[in-house]
């Protein structure tokens, strides 16, 4: 892929990120494919466009159409789709799905991730530990540190995702940092409930400086008191996000999320607080390229967790969201990321060459009805003119054969008839 050499200067980049633009509305007129004046994708309210880029927000892809299957009666009683559904083919972003034992997670459905790989590992605890805090991802604008240090109280009994963003940075004559603000939000669960801490916490904590150096403070963020240690490379608009997972006895039950990127977040829950049951982890992700902030979710059902890693994996986002993520990388000189896109393009060409396959499937079906109804025509066909048709020739001359043997038959019953007893004897 040409957009991962690295001697690529950033001006070549941005112009490669355009012509990946100009690739997502090509894909968007293919979504909008139309025969006659019905468009293919756009399931039964197919008289419009189904796809198009929002006006406000261009990364939005809004759908006006429904995934309602177009269906046609070819026999009594039988009646088979002719339409592709747009859902399985543009809109479905969770794709790949691969359970290592699909007895330990039944269904896995995620929304708003970043594009890319996930992997869902599950474990039982068999030694007791204390509450943990780490970074998990963070954007630096400088590209530098920017957190030093997290930690919680070691008995802390909250799992969190907690999103920061440094929101405001004020400076001395000097250049020296002498006020940091920043806001916290955060998805919390406590480790004997599987369903989140209502309603999120949303902080806004300012740092007192020492020295040009943000001090460390306890930021208490919903039921986490979480210590925070900023560096003085800080930059207004910089952003992490922090996994806090709570103190865990043994036999209890963790779940782990891991990105492509290996960052990951934990969750850890008692006995029998997610076995057998369904629940969404609701958590905070950023892209470490440019700082976009992805408040998402993984709904899964589960059944009794034991150790396994890749217990699930799945890819995440959908074939516009592939030209979006690309372009993204593109215009942050990402090269890493932007060859790793070739394997994730393959997997979306697989999808169409899936649905393609199926349309080829029920084409041979109808086709190979349509055969059997000519044949059955031709059976008909012959049937009728056996019935029907006739050589009036031949038929004529049989008529009339028939009808003087019929007026001989006729003249000698008249004549036998006559005959009276004096007939006889004489």
């Amino acid at each position: 892929m040409e957009g991962a050499d690295a001697h690529l200067t950033i001006e070549d980049t941005r112009a490669i990120a355009k012509e990946v633009d100009t690739m997502l509305d090509q894909m968007v007129l293919v979504a909008n494919a139309n025969m006659g004046d019905k468009y293919i994708f756009a399931g039964l309210n197919n008289v419009y466009p189904p796809f198009k880029r929002d006006g406000n927000d261009p990364d939005i892809i809004n759908f006006t159409g429904d995934n309602e299957e177009l269906l046609r009666e070819i026999a009594p009683g039988a009646r088979f789709k002719v339409n592709s559904g747009a859902e399985e083919i543009f809109n479905e972003r969770v794709n790949n799905v691969v359970t290592g034992d699909p007895s330990m997670l039944k269904e896995i459905k995620a929304e708003n991730l970043q594009f890319g790989d996930y992997y869902i590992d599950t474990g039982v605890v068999s030694a007791a530990s204390d509450s943990s805090a780490v970074v998990s991802q963070a954007y630096s604008q400088a590209g530098n540190t920017i957190i030093a240090g997290v930690s919680v109280d070691a008995g802390n009994t909250n799992n969190a995702s907690i999103l920061v963003e440094i929101t405001d940075i004020e400076y001395d004559t000097d250049g020296n940092i002498i006020k940091v603000t920043a806001n916290f939000k955060s998805h919390e669960y406590g480790a004997g409930s599987n369903e989140e801490t209502a309603p999120p916490a949303d902080v806004t904590h300012t740092f007192n400086v020492t020295g040009g150096d943000p001090d460390k403070e306890i930021v208490n963020v919903g039921g986490v008191d979480l210590t925070l240690d900023l560096t003085q490379f800080v930059r207004k608009g910089d952003k992490a996000v922090i996994n806090v997972t709570a103190a865990v006895a043994v036999d209890d039950k963790q779940i782990t999320v891991r990105n492509g990127d290996g960052n990951c977040l934990q969750w850890s829950f008692g006995p029998g607080v997610v076995d057998d049951k369904s629940a969404t982890l609701n958590f905070y992700n950023i892209d470490t390229d440019n700082g976009g902030i992805y408040d998402g979710n993984i709904s899964l059902e589960a059944g009794a967790l034991e150790n396994l890693d890749n217990a699930a994996s799945f890819s995440f986002g959908n074939v516009f969201d592939a030209f979006i993520y690309l372009r993204k990388k593109m215009e942050a000189a990402s090269f890493t990321k932007t060859g790793d896109m070739l394997k994730h393009i393959d997997q979306k060409i697989d999808i169409f060459l899936q649905e393609r396959s199926k349309v080829g499937a029920r084409v041979n079906h109808f086709e190979a009805v349509e055969a059997q109804y000519k044949n059955q025509e031709l059976i008909l066909s012959d049937v009728l003119k056996t019935l029907e048709d006739a050589d009036i020739a031949k038929i004529t001359i049989e008529f009339e054969e028939a009808r003087v043997a019929y007026q001989g038959v006729l003249s000698s019953g008249a004549r036998m008839i006559q005959l009276s007893l004096l007939d006889y004897l004489r």
